[in-house]
């Protein structure tokens, strides 16, 4: 596996709610916020979405995952995402997605097409895993550079991130239960930041009509 250097960049292939439901899920974020201490807030700054691929790449090949995002998007026909329930993985709150066909799927196309433009590079934060959370991780970690990936696709919307995980279930016990429908007729290519954030969209593909 090879680190990352000035010459990579973390990208996330995420898809995006409509208005109302990323404004919901903002909601949820700052109701955790203003009684336990988090990592960051849902907002301006931190965008909500669903995590289709995130990893490191090389800048150069930038074009190219950009040409690969634009080909799925040509063959992927617009799907409902579902929204039902409030989880947790670590000190991560999630609102959990539906493993649907359609977004496991997407999920498996792009894993395919943008895996080996990777060229093997790991984010060095991920270098660091000792234990499996899910079986398999340290291997997906080798072989794709990320996490909650392939077989372990856990499809969520992140919410907050704890700064120490025995607020976890206080934090559960903020937030009332609630299901949604998004539909996604665009796929989007993000800057990963810490804590799994995406602060900007790089570029977004309709899918097809």
């Amino acid at each position: 596996m090879k680190e990352t250097s000035g010459l990579t960049e973390s990208f996330n292939v995420v898809l995006l709610p409509d208005a109302a439901n990323g404004e919901a899920a903002i909601r949820a974020s700052k109701t955790i916020a203003k009684v336990l201490p988090v990592e960051f807030i849902l907002g301006n700054f931190f965008l909500p979405h669903v995590t289709v691929y995130q990893a490191e790449f090389p800048k150069r090949n930038l074009k190219e995952i950009n040409n690969s995002l634009r080909l799925i998007s040509k063959t992927v026909k617009p799907f409902n995402v579902i929204l039902d329930r409030y989880s947790f993985l670590g000190n991560f709150i999630f609102w959990r997605v539906k493993k649907t066909a359609s977004i496991i799927n997407l999920h498996q196309m792009v894993l395919s097409r943008l895996n080996p433009l990777r060229e093997g590079i790991v984010n060095k934060s991920l270098l660091a895993i000792d234990n499996d959370v899910y079986p398999g991780d340290k291997d997906d970690v080798r072989r794709y550079g990320s996490l909650l990936v392939g077989k372990n696709y856990l499809p969520h919307l992140t919410i907050s991130c704890l700064k120490n995980r025995t607020d976890i279930r206080k934090s559960l016990n903020l937030l009332k239960e609630q299901k949604a429908i998004i539909k996604i007729d665009q796929i989007h290519l993000g800057l990963l930041r810490e804590f799994g954030t995406v602060r900007e969209i790089v570029c977004s593909w309709p899918l097809l009509t």
